[in-house]
């Protein structure tokens, strides 16, 4: 492809890349302090272990306040923390 055509579609293919490159970014985190703290928040969610997941999705948020994703998992786990409670 030669000519304005392939501006165009280079354009588009590096948007697109950056596009994909911030979604993965916000699914596992941005920084190796937020993705390190997020994974083993993950890893104790798997185990059962709510209350500690909770606090590494918590210490993940301090590295990266604004992810969603982060805010979601940390919110799931604190009510699975009282939804375990109440059963005991």
């Amino acid at each position: 492809m030669l000519g304005p055509e392939r501006q165009k579609k280079l354009r588009f293919v590096e948007a697109s890349e950056q596009e994909l490159k911030k979604e993965k970014e916000q699914e596992v985190g941005a920084t190796p302090q937020g993705r390190k703290f997020f994974m083993a928040g993950l890893t104790d969610m798997a185990a059962q272990r709510f209350a500690s997941a909770e606090r590494n999705f918590k210490m993940a948020l301090t590295y990266e306040p604004s992810n969603p994703n982060f805010k979601a998992k940390r919110d799931e786990a604190g009510k699975l923390i009282k939804n375990d409670m109440s059963i005991r």
